[in-house]
């Protein structure tokens, strides 16, 4: 508990992430790992994930153009990763579709076929290729097929290489723009959220043989401002709320934005709980820093290379070491 001030800690990050409704959030438990011991992380999350379709186990109809024709159409196929979830959304999906759970026999045929593709894909890069939109997404597929596979040196396959990203601030538009002439002759295949807008398709339809959108998992909201805010203070330590704010003393909360969605809400949500002078946000969009400025320009704001676990604890732990 938090509540006595000889027991809290000087820097708690609170992540806004969503979460998987079922099995490991590897993201968390990988970030978590890596922060400093005197760092609390505190998930409050803005979103649930989920897999598209109540009965995917027997029905998972989203994969099938993609699985629809034999290996040797594969060379000009691109698999596109939009977001870490979308990567942990296809490993979930092949862990458990070519498990005994699945009763249907066709579709663990065709997860059998995805993961014979995937393990040749190490050697034969010009079977099928990789990519993500950003860096962190890129890293959340090479720790995903490591471990899929169960691949120990990282060092010696160079995956990284092998898969096509934007270097410099991610989005669907640099992504597009830097790899415009690779991507002419590709059949791309956008693994994405049931909710992501039409945006990335509608722009590589333009540039591309073939664009087909693999809604592979979808968001759910978590309940509204006033029952996050009691739901914030309960996992706090702190079981009622007053109108004004909670004196937290010398502590320093750190959150990380990871959408602009609402930012102006989920931004008055912080400072109405926490106070200005004792949060500062941390993202990797450079728009969400942008609007933050114009927002409240007194609220520190910090740009991280990418999501991956590593880049977000190196960051944390930086401003830790500067406020103690």
């Amino acid at each position: 508990m938090l509540s006595k001030a000889s027991e809290r800690n000087k820097v708690i990050l609170v992540t806004t992430r969503p979460v998987w409704v079922f099995g490991k959030n590897s993201w968390n438990n990988s970030l978590q790992t890596l922060l400093n011991p005197e760092i609390s992380l505190l998930s409050v999350p803005s979103h649930t994930i989920n897999l598209v379709g109540k009965n995917w186990l027997n029905k998972f109809s989203c994969l099938d153009d993609l699985l629809a024709q034999g290996q040797n159409k594969w060379k000009k196929r691109l698999i596109l990763f939009t977001s870490p979830n979308s990567v942990e959304a296809l490993f979930k999906v092949m862990r458990i579709g070519s498990s005994s759970r699945v009763q249907s026999k066709l579709l663990r045929k065709k997860i059998n076929f995805l993961i014979k593709m995937l393990s040749e894909w190490i050697n034969r890069t010009n079977i099928l290729t990789i990519g993500a939109i950003g860096k962190g997404t890129a890293l959340k597929f090479e720790d995903e097929f490591l471990k899929f596979f169960k691949i120990k040196n990282r060092q010696e396959n160079n995956l990284l290489e092998n898969i096509v990203y934007s270097l410099d601030s991610p989005s669907g538009v640099s992504w597009v723009g830097q790899h415009m002439e690779f991507i002419r002759t590709r059949h791309i295949y956008i693994m994405e959220g049931k909710e992501n807008s039409t945006g990335l398709s509608d722009n590589l339809k333009k540039k591309c043989r073939k664009v087909c959108r693999v809604k592979i998992y979808s968001r759910e909201k978590m309940p509204i401002h006033q029952d996050n805010l009691k739901y914030f203070t309960g996992k706090l330590g702190y079981e009622g709320l007053n109108n004004g704010l909670i004196n937290f003393l010398n502590e320093r909360f750190v959150v990380l934005m990871t959408t602009s969605t609402n930012l102006g809400k989920n931004i008055d949500f912080f400072k109405e709980l926490i106070g200005k002078d004792s949060l500062e946000i941390v993202t990797h969009h450079k728009k969400i820093v942008d609007d933050l400025k114009k927002l409240d320009p007194k609220v520190p704001c910090t740009l991280v290379d990418s999501l991956s676990p590593k880049a977000v604890a190196s960051e944390i732990n930086k401003l830790s070491m500067k406020i103690n």
